[in-house]
C-alpha cells in the first residue's frame, strides 16, 4: 500500500471477513508526533468506537479489521490524545518563510506516518512535507 489521504477514508465501510461493522466517520491524528492514530467508526448499533490504524487495513474501498474486538469503546481517550481531521481542516499552516494557507487534508503512509500536508493556498493546492519549520495552528478545542 502506498500513501493514503485521510479524507478518502471517511465514510468507508469497516468490515471483518466481509461483515460490515460500521463506517468510518473521523480520522484521529497526532500532528505533533506526525502520526495517524486511527479511525472513529460509527458501528451498526449506533455506538462510535475507535479502530487503531495499526489494526486496520485499507484496500478495495473498505477498511478491514482482523477481528471486531479491535474496535475499542474508548473514543474519548483517543480524542484527548489527538485531533480529528474535521477539527484540523481550515487550520493555518505556516513555515519559517511565513503563512502557507489552510490545512485541507493529510497524506500518510501504511505505517501511519504523516508524509504531506495538503494546504489550500492563494496560488492553489500545495503539498507540504511536515518538518520542524512547518506548523499547523489548529483552533482550540471547545470546552463545551
Amino acid at each position: 500500500m502506498g500513501s493514503l489521504v485521510c479524507g478518502d477514508l471517511l465514510a468507508l465501510p469497516v468490515r471483518t471477513q466481509g461483515i460490515e461493522l460500521g463506517r468510518s466517520i473521523e480520522v484521529l491524528l497526532d500532528l505533533d508526533a506526525g502520526r495517524v492514530l486511527g479511525l472513529e467508526v460509527r458501528c451498526g448499533d449506533g455506538v462510535d468506537r475507535f479502530a487503531p490504524l495499526v489494526a486496520s487495513r485499507v484496500h478495495a474501498g473498505e477498511i478491514s479489521l482482523a477481528s471486531p474486538l479491535t474496535l475499542l469503546d474508548e473514543v474519548a481517550f483517543y480524542r484527548a490524545r489527538g485531533r480529528t481531521l474535521g477539527s484540523l481542516r481550515g487550520a493555518e499552516v505556516t513555515s519559517s518563510a511565513g503563512p502557507l494557507g489552510s490545512l485541507r487534508d493529510v497524506v500518510f503512509d501504511a505505517g501511519g506516518e504523516v508524509r504531506e500536508l495538503v494546504v489550500a493556498a492563494p496560488s492553489g493546492e500545495l503539498r507540504v512535507r511536515p518538518g520542524a519549520d512547518v506548523r499547523v495552528t489548529a483552533p482550540r478545542a471547545s470546552a463545551a
